[in-house]
């Protein structure tokens, strides 16, 4: 496809065809070949269509992204409680929204900046940074995704992108605000603190099987055997599978000649200059050099300082005239040259340093393009084994004995939790692309068959749910032991909360801090200076909120960093930044305030887009994508 677009799309042939296809649209309609398509819409803005399988690919895509950042695979029940659908829902309908708009404004882009965009990607290209064809096409196969598919998709981005550009564009901030915002992020405090642990309070003692049996009846919920799950995988993983090849010595000559450059150094000098109007000044210059007068005296009586003759530091070939070029790599270090002429005047040269070039054998980078052709073979027999593993399946063929004939690693876990851990609550180890298997372990049923996962490394997974243990609730002689650690650990918080607050009491009351250590046992732990995002080993982020909203040497109780014990603070100082129009920090928060102007504006623009053009969603589609009917 990409071939096809970059030879053809302004040829002839490409024109004949469209001609033809237009004919054909004019005698047999269109609005048969589209009407239907448009029915069954999830949603409509303007005359764009979103349809219930981008929606689904869309919102599985976002499922799987929440749960590698919380850890644990996220079910429909849980991705709707957190809002995904509509959050997937809103994204779609504001990218329609701008497709919709660059339709209406004629915007276009060339079959050939899509070309250079996608073969550009790095996600594309080999361990030598050059476009991938077979790689490309694995990446879409596992996306679910066509080329011509994908083409359209990265067409639609680009054009969305012009708009978004052109509406976010943003003035200067006014200065108010900016210093409003420096001092928010720039202002330090220093915090004195007391940790009030466990051992300030009383011997809490053991609860009585009444009280074990009201927490256990107010909290059952915590004390569920989570469902278990037994499941099969098959493993390919290109990065093992490289350990295991070996490449032939003329493929590693061949490579080392192909990027010989590549692996040398070439020799670098740090090269001065004096710039003059007339090869007849220059020379002037060069007599009084070789009768002793010296380079940085010709320099000074120029009014040239030492930036203004330091040229750089450049390997021969980095140099744009060729002819100073020469000139600098034919001296010897301290040497000034001869008068060069130039397109700008003429020059003298002196160098100052020079740094010696390096070469690399093959011996010295054997084993490194090895790796590196290894790799790239790996990653071409994936292709083969996907397809092999595919047509095994399709013959009907068990997990088990299509890794024993095809020598692929495979595995059974008889059990899995949603936070993949095992029954006994371990995390279960070595788990490829972990968080996406256990999100389809759990997103899937017994029986079912599942397209294979693609991992991180450009590998394949695919999965087998053998066995389902449904959720249970444990009596609570079964639970009894967390009963009691969770009782014990809820009424020791509880009672550090109290003592604290009435400490604190005491504190604004008037006595000292000191004081209140001295009763604890304990010392007044002074922090060093801390901004509003700073971290401490004590100190909680709550705690250091708290102390940032207080006035100078108020005091606060609040929660200790191990979430355990609590701290009684004090406010000991405040220092307020010195705010400077040009400096970097200013410079991060102008484009801070710019890029939250420039969504709001975009935002803005997407809704009053919305209410031209309408916006209907299919509520019955929707319903259906979402398993509700």
């Amino acid at each position: 496809m990409l071939d096809v677009m970059r030879k053809h799309a302004g040829g002839w042939v490409a024109k004949i065809f469209m001609g033809l296809l237009v004919i054909s649209f004019g005698v047999w309609g269109v609005a048969d070949i589209f009407g239907g398509y448009r029915s069954q819409a999830l949603v409509t803005v303007g005359k764009t269509d979103v349809g219930a399988e981008e929606f689904r690919f869309a919102f599985q895509r976002e499922m799987q992204q929440v749960g590698r950042q919380i850890g644990s695979a996220v079910s429909l029940d849980q991705a709707r409680a957190f809002g995904l659908d509509r959050r997937v829902l809103g994204q779609l309908i504001s990218e329609a929204t701008l497709d919709n708009d660059a339709r209406q404004r004629k915007l276009g882009i060339s079959d050939e900046a899509i070309v250079r965009s996608v073969t550009l990607d790095p996600s594309f290209q080999d361990s030598f940074g050059k476009f991938n064809r077979s790689y490309f096409e694995q990446v879409l196969r596992s996306n679910g995704l066509t080329e011509p598919r994908y083409i359209a998709l990265e067409r639609r981005r680009h054009l969305r992108q012009q708009i978004a550009t052109a509406i976010g564009a943003t003035g200067e901030p006014p200065r108010v605000l900016l210093e409003a915002v420096h001092r928010f992020q720039h202002e330090e405090r220093t915090i004195s603190y007391v940790t009030v642990g466990a051992a300030a309070l009383d011997p809490i003692g053991d609860p009585d099987d009444a009280a074990l049996t009201e927490f256990f009846e107010g909290n059952k919920a915590a004390f569920r055997k989570p469902e278990l799950r037994k499941i099969e995988l098959i493993d390919v993983d290109p990065a093992e599978m490289a350990k295991s090849i070996e490449v032939p010595e003329e493929e590693i000559s061949a490579a080392y000649e192909s990027r010989k450059d590549s692996f040398n150094a070439p020799e670098r000098r740090e090269i001065k200059q004096i710039v003059f109007p007339t090869l007849e000044e220059a020379q002037a210059a060069s007599d009084r050099i070789k009768t002793g007068a010296g380079f940085a005296a010709i320099a000074t009586e120029r009014n040239l300082s030492d930036n203004d003759v330091l040229l750089g530091r450049f390997a021969k070939s980095e140099m744009l005239d060729q002819a100073v070029a020469e000139a600098a790599f034919a001296l010897r270090e301290g040497q000034v040259s001869e008068p060069v002429k130039t397109a700008l005047g003429a020059v003298i040269l002196k160098i100052t340093g020079i740094e010696a070039g390096t070469v690399k054998t093959l011996d010295d980078v054997r084993g490194e393009i090895s790796a590196e052709l290894a790799r790239d073979k790996a990653a071409g027999k994936v292709l083969d084994i996907y397809t092999a593993v595919e047509d095994e399946r399709a013959s009907g063929a068990s997990f088990s004995d299509i890794a024993a004939k095809l020598n692929l690693p495979y595995r059974v876990i008889d059990q899995l939790d949603a936070r993949g851990r095992d029954g006994s609550g371990k995390e279960v180890t070595g788990l490829p692309a972990a968080g996406d298997v256990v999100q389809v372990a759990f997103d899937s049923d017994q029986g079912l068959e599942l397209d294979a996962l693609q991992t991180p490394g450009g590998g394949f997974v695919w999965l087998n749910v053998l066995d389902v243990a449904p959720e249970s609730q444990r009596s609570f002689e079964e639970a009894r032991a967390d009963v009691v650690a969770a009782w014990r650990k809820e009424e020791t918080a509880r009672r550090l909360a109290a003592k604290a607050d009435a400490l604190l009491a005491r504190l604004k009351g008037g006595e000292d801090l000191e004081k209140i250590a001295g009763e604890l046992g304990a010392s007044v732990q002074t922090t060093g200076s801390l901004k509003r995002s700073a971290s401490d080993d004590s100190l909680s982020p709550a705690a250091i909120a708290n102390a940032f909203a207080l006035p100078e040497k108020a005091y606060a109780a609040s929660s200790h960093a191990n979430g355990a014990d609590r701290v009684l603070l004090q406010v000991a100082s405040v220092t307020a930044p010195e705010f400077k129009p040009d400096g970097d920090d200013t410079r991060q928060i102008v484009d801070g305030i710019a890029n939250s102007l420039s969504s709001s504006l975009l935002t803005a623009y997407i809704g009053a887009m919305q209410d031209r053009f309408g916006v209907s969603v299919n509520q019955q589609t929707l319903q259906s994508v979402l398993g509700e009917r």
